[in-house]
């Protein structure tokens, strides 16, 4: 399975997942279904065929009156020229990107955002085998910072909680701190994330940019 069509499998998932009445990002915890996302239609991206294809082959798609290829098949191209074995979606799932179902043309989106960034870096020429090295980076990176904020809430809620014999007329207010620490912890992920890679992009762009520029 090419890049392609895992992008498009997912893109279908979505479709048919979307509602008139449903919003972006409305659940169905009845059915499992964690996100919908409405897919506008889009036009058509052409390009010129690959100056590299065997002769023979240029000139039966020019019998045929085929002087251009879609994007995604020049991606898909490239995919089976860099070595793609067909494991993409195995990887995408191993990732918890998208999950499958019972019906093999329908899979779950749980990461949309992830996945959009991947179709956006697609159209930048990197590929999707690429953006899930990077997104298995990211979650080895991620769980390091998650465990940095569990420590610190069993360190200063849950142990003294527990200290003091887990007494149940506290609970409610642990199960109300729980609940705020997870956005408290991403809140403060990003902001870090945000300012390091300013940072970092700045840096790029000093030790590489000309010296009249």
């Amino acid at each position: 399975m090419t890049p392609s069509d895992v992008l498009d499998l997912i893109a279908v998932a979505g479709a048919a997942a979307a509602t008139p009445n449903a919003s972006e990002h409305e659940a169905d915890e009845d059915s499992g279904l964690i996100h919908r996302l409405p897919l506008p239609p889009r036009h058509a991206e052409v390009v010129a065929v690959p100056d590299d294809l065997p002769p023979l082959l240029v000139r039966r798609l020019e019998r045929a009156g085929i002087t251009e290829l879609w994007s995604h098949q020049v991606a898909a191209l490239t995919a089976v020229r860099a070595g793609d074995d067909g494991t993409l979606f195995d990887r995408a799932v191993a990732l918890e990107l998208i999950a499958p179902t019972d019906d093999p043309a329908v899979v779950r989106v749980l990461l949309p955002d992830i996945l959009a960034a991947g179709r956006a870096l697609l159209t930048m020429g990197v590929s999707f085998a690429r953006s899930l090295d990077v997104l298995a980076s990211m979650r080895e990176h991620a769980a390091g910072v998650a465990r940095i904020y569990v420590d610190l809430f069993d360190e200063q809620i849950l142990s003294p909680w527990d200290a003091r014999g887990r007494p149940p007329s506290e609970w409610r207010a642990i199960r109300e701190a729980l609940e705020v620490i997870r956005p408290i912890a991403g809140e403060a992920l990003l902001s870090v994330f945000n300012q390091t890679i300013s940072k970092e992009i700045a840096a790029s762009i000093a030790a590489t940019a000309p010296d009249d520029v």
